[in-house]
Parts: structure tokens; sequence; C-alpha cells
């Protein structure tokens, strides 16, 4: 039987033994965890990553970004996204002898873009409108209008519209992009009223085929060109700017022009008139000293007559096709007709004659 006093002994060596058998626990491995371990940015913005360090580590952390160009990182922690949308990795790293490392993900897209683009020209009560801000992937969009009416869908980076009977349509969008960030953008849209176009000027009297280029006196503003044709048949012909051509045969005519898509516009009336034609028909041999001789040019309607005598008197007539005068001694006897249309064509005709003496023979008369 054992001897309990020698058995004690045994007892702590065999438990001495046993205890140096058994492995010392690993000590844990240090880790840097950044929060957030992800995140997105827009373009420029910053925001401020937290270590926490396990493994009971206690030394400093340094940062660094790990692309060339994928921003700044301060010595806090502290991030700035650079002008250039990317994913990009940020690094932080204690200095102790382990040197435990962390890695945070960022996704850095466009700030939101809100300009507003829309027609150059919108008028009063216009349909079918469009408004549109720069579509950015994994944006939102919320669109509002003032003074008109918005077509569903509103929620994309185009919207239709049609602009109420009011001086201005005012348009607003807010656009948020997949970082959060919003911006809220506004267009204020005067509106051009209904165009009133007039023909200028509003009559016109011309000689048959003469040329002739209509004005416009407008008040709004044209979305597209006018349309001008002559109303009725044989009244001559127009272009598209305005530019008539007479025709040849004396008449009253009218042009249009209308404001498309088929808009009332404007008439303007177009006179023709002859122009003068002719000579002076002078019968009988002018006798010097004689009176009531007769000189004529072919009567037109819508003309003046100014008459000049040289050689000789006016006694009736003047401003009249026809003419009485008197004959002065000679040797020749010179008769001038300025004859004038009603649209300011002019035409001077002229005669010489001559004179011989009263009981004696006919006289050389000279080249007319």
């Amino acid at each position: 039987m054992l001897d309990p006093r020698r058995a004690l002994p045994v007892l702590v060596l065999l438990g001495a033994g046993l205890a140096s058998c058994r492995k010392p626990a690993p000590l844990m491995q240090p880790v840097v965890v950044l929060l957030p371990s992800e995140a997105t940015l827009s373009c420029g913005h910053g925001l401020r990553f937290v270590p926490q360090l396990s493994g009971g580590s206690a030394y400093p952390v340094t940062w660094r970004v790990v692309e060339a160009g994928g921003g700044a990182v301060a010595p806090d922690g502290t991030y700035t996204a650079p002008a250039s949308p990317g994913l990009y990795s940020l690094q932080a790293w204690e200095s102790g002898p382990r040197r435990a490392q962390g890695l945070a993900r960022i996704r850095v897209v466009p700030r939101p873009d809100g300009t507003i683009r829309v027609p150059d020209y919108v008028r009063v009560g216009a349909r079918g409108l469009r408004a549109e801000v720069p579509p950015q992937e994994g944006s939102t969009y919320r669109w509002s209008i003032t003074g008109g009416t918005l077509s569903p869908p509103l929620d994309g980076p185009a919207v239709t519209f049609e602009a109420g009977v009011v001086p201005h349509v005012v348009l607003r969008c807010r656009v948020t992009n997949v970082a959060g960030d919003s911006v809220d953008s506004s267009m204020d849209i005067e509106t051009s009223p209904e165009p009133q176009v007039k023909i200028r000027p509003e009559r016109v009297v011309l000689s048959t085929g003469e040329g002739f280029k209509f004005g416009i006196e407008l008040s709004g503003r044209l979305e597209a060109p006018l349309c001008w044709r002559v109303v009725g048949e044989g009244g001559g012909a127009i272009d598209q700017a305005g530019g008539y051509q007479a025709p040849g045969t004396p008449g009253t005519f009218h042009v249009e022009t209308s404001v498309p898509p088929g808009k009332s516009g404007s008439q303007a009336e177009v006179r023709v008139v002859e122009r003068p034609r002719g000579r002076i028909e002078c019968p009988g041999d002018p006798v010097a000293g004689a009176t009531g001789m007769k000189a004529c040019v072919p009567g037109q309607a819508d003309m003046s007559y100014r008459w000049k005598v040289t050689g000789g008197s006016i006694l009736l007539g003047q401003g009249e096709p026809c003419l009485r005068f008197s004959v002065g001694p000679g040797p020749t006897l010179s008769l001038v007709c300025l004859v004038t249309n009603a649209a300011g064509a002019s035409l001077e005709l002229t005669r010489t004659l001559p004179v011989r003496l009263p009981d004696t023979g006919p006289v050389q008369a000279p080249t007319p």
C-alpha cells in the first residue's frame, strides 16, 4: 500500500508533467477594419473613414489611396474624391511590427447636373414641348411646372410639357444621384404671343411687268417662314421672300401672306397700270403766227401729261393728252410731252417741226 506521504509529491510531479505538455494559445493577428467598408461619393465630396483595430494593437494608422489620381486622404482618415468618376481603394495600416492592414472600396460618381434645356422659342399655348437635363446613370428626377402642364412620366431626365396662356412658364427639376446628393434647378421661360403679320405697304401701284419687294410688320416670333401667294389668276407672281412681279395686263390684284401652319395672315392690294407709250402727232405743217394748232399723244388711263412748247405758246390742254398751241416766227417748233403713269413711270416724247412762212411753199423738215 502506497504511503500517503510519498504519494503527494508524485501527484505534484505528474501534474507538472501534464501541464508542460499543453500548447500555448496563439496570439490574435491584428486587423484594421475601416468603417464604412464601402462608400459612394460625388466627385469632389469628402467622407471620414474610421479605423477599428483588433488584436489589441495601439499603434497609429497610416493612410493612402491605392490608385493614382483616385483622390486624397488626410491623416485623420478624411477622404476627398477626385474630379473624375471611377472605382478607387482606400488603404490603412498600423505602424507596429505586424503592420495590420484594412481596405475600403469607394465608388465616385458625377455630381448631379440639373442644367435644364428647353426649345429656343416657346409660344403661348404651345403643346408637345420638350425639356431635359443631362441623363446620369442611377439618378432620380422630380419635375414640376408653374404656368403650364406636364405630361407623365415625370421621373426621367426628359419631360413633355404644354405652355399656358401666360407670359412666363417656370420649369423645376430636382436631380439626385446615387450618392444621395441633390441639386434643384429652375428655368424661367418667357413665352411669345401668337405671331401677327401685316404686309407693308398695304397698297401699291406698279407698272405692267414691274417688280416690287413687299415687307412685313411682325409682332411675336415666327416658327417657320411665311407663306406668300397671289390671290386669283393672272395677278402676277410672288416668291417666298415677298418679291412680286406684276403681270403684263393692267388691273387690281391682291397678294397674301399667312403664318404657317395655315393661320391667318395679311393681304395687300396691287394696282397695275399701263406704261406710258406712243408719239406726238401734229396734223399739218405749222405756219408762222398760226393759232389753234393741235398736237396729241395717245390717251391712257391714270396718266398725267406735262407739255412744253419751244418756238410757240400753249393755249389750252396743259395736263391733257391733246394740246392747243400757237406758232412763233420759226424757223422750228419743238413739242415735248412728259407722260407719267400712276406708278411714277415716265416717258418723255419730243417732236421738232419746221415752221413755214405764210403763203410760201413747204420747208425742208429737220430730222425728228
